[in-house]
């Protein structure tokens, strides 16, 4: 009896499944000319059918045909969905932007086919992910502020990109400058917030104000792109060089930070080795109440030197982990975090030298000392940042080709390891170098200087008394 009634209930939920499957695709599709609000309507009622991939793209063919660019936009325009014009309908926003090709209003149908087609392109593509089309941002409150025609992530370095996508007239965007500055200024604050690399992709020639006005802020500019296989017009270039434009600079971005990473995290531990112990025995002494003015500014040098270097070894850690984790390339707070933490460093490094040049003034220190420890902090800046970017290059290569005999790894996984390794051996190892080299240089001038010195009193003394 059991059986029986597993059985029952098994051939049940079969039937159920089988009745929900016949109504999608008994569903029928609306007719040439639907209303675009209609056509979305059939398209949500369709989904809540429990659609396979397969069935939904053959849902979006049905809408496409229902609109204005019909079966030949179907067939000519998108490819009819496959090859070059497949994609994945489960991407945010794919299948709501490409229902906008179905609206009356000719420049909304426009702008939604040609988002469409770039969007498709970068599924075909090996360098970067199409995370979502349209994407909305909000603010604090809820509010929002602005959206992302084209989000996608690099793959080598997990670095996300935001494209803007236009087919304005030069006339048009120098009537409607100040609205497009302001979408520039946006793009900068996120390129600036989050390092998420900012393009702006336009059909048309650009107007020469806003190239320069994008390039100021670091905003790239593109322009005639087209999204087709056609042969180039003049000045034309199509949207795969555009992506390779993305990539290398998503490859030098990451190649910057590394080095960045290295040469802070070097010049941070320098810093940390050096003046750590001597704020501890500072401290100390304030513990014990045994402290005079050179005390206290020798503590206030050391203490600011070492949380300096604390704020370096911190800000730099997380440049360099962006090699290891996209996760961490990702995130906006840590990028906040790495960013106002490389600014401190700087800050107190600069501070703590007030300190210096205060004990030399006050006649606390000697002009030797003053320009050792001045000129050892700077050649240890100086050599964490050449050994990082040295430890870079070499790491690249090495990497890169121990990725290419690695089953699983490949070379831009190796080079981009490689790099990341190399800029941190380079940069700690080039910070003590240089530290060392420029206070064994220092101090060696002046043992020269006190040679010369003492040769000249000697001449003095000899012509003296030996006239007598």
């Amino acid at each position: 009896m059991g059986r029986n009634s597993f059985s029952l209930v098994l051939l049940a939920g079969v039937l159920t499944s089988a009745s929900a499957r016949a109504q999608a695709t008994i569903l029928a599709p609306p007719a040439r000319g639907t209303p675009y609000p209609v056509i979305r309507t059939w398209h949500e009622q369709s989904l809540m059918m429990g659609l396979t991939k397969a069935e939904h793209l053959e849902v979006l063919r049905s809408a496409v045909r229902s609109g204005p660019l019909g079966q030949r936009g179907l067939d000519r325009m998108f490819k009819n969905f496959e090859g070059y014009g497949s994609f994945d309908p489960s991407t945010p926003g794919m299948a709501k932007n490409l229902l906008l090709t179905t609206s009356r209003n000719g420049n909304v149908g426009k702008g939604a086919a040609r988002t469409h087609l770039y969007a498709a392109r970068l599924s075909e593509n090996a360098q970067f992910k199409l995370l979502a089309i349209n994407e909305r941002q909000y603010s604090d409150e809820g509010r929002m502020v602005t959206d992302k025609d084209v989000k996608l992530r690099h793959v080598g370095t997990g670095r996300e990109c935001r494209l803007e996508i236009k087919d304005v007239s030069v006339a048009s965007q120098r009537t409607n400058l100040s609205k497009y500055k302001i979408q520039i200024d946006k793009m900068a604050a996120e390129l600036s917030r989050t390092g998420e690399l900012q393009a702006w992709v336009n059909r048309q020639s650009v107007a020469a104000e806003i190239k320069t006005y994008a390039r100021e802020r670091g905003i790239s500019v593109f322009e005639k792109v087209i999204s087709g296989e056609r042969h180039l017009g003049k000045g034309e270039m199509r949207f795969d060089s555009v992506l390779e434009s993305l990539d290398q600079q998503a490859q030098l971005h990451a190649k910057a930070r590394a080095i960045s990473g290295g040469a802070q995290i070097g010049f941070g531990i320098v810093l940390l080795v050096q003046t750590a112990p001597a704020a501890y025995a500072e401290l100390a002494e304030l513990r014990e109440s045994r402290m005079a003015r050179g005390n206290v500014l020798r503590l206030g040098e050391h203490g600011i030197l070492a949380m300096s270097g604390g704020m370096f070894a911190v800000s730099g850690a997380i440049d360099l982990a962006e090699g290891f984790s996209k996760s961490i390339a990702q995130s906006s707070k840590l990028a906040t975090m790495s960013k106002w933490g490389g600014r401190a460093g700087i800050v107190g490094a600069v501070a703590a030298e007030g300190f210096v040049y205060w004990q030399w003034r006050s006649g606390l220190i000697s002009e030797r000392q003053f320009v050792t420890s001045t000129s050892a902090t700077a050649g240890a800046m100086a050599g964490a940042w050449a050994g990082a970017k040295a430890g870079a290059l070499a790491g690249a290569y090495i990497g890169g080709t121990v990725g290419s005999v690695v089953p699983g790894l490949g070379t831009a996984a190796g080079v981009t390891v490689g790099t990341t390794i190399g800029a941190f051996t380079g940069g700690v190892a080039g910070g003590f170098a240089g530290h060392w080299v420029v206070a064994k240089g220092a101090a060696t001038l002046y043992e020269f200087k006190d040679k010369e010195r003492e040769l000249r009193y000697e001449e003095f003394l000899y012509a003296y008394y030996g006239a007598r």
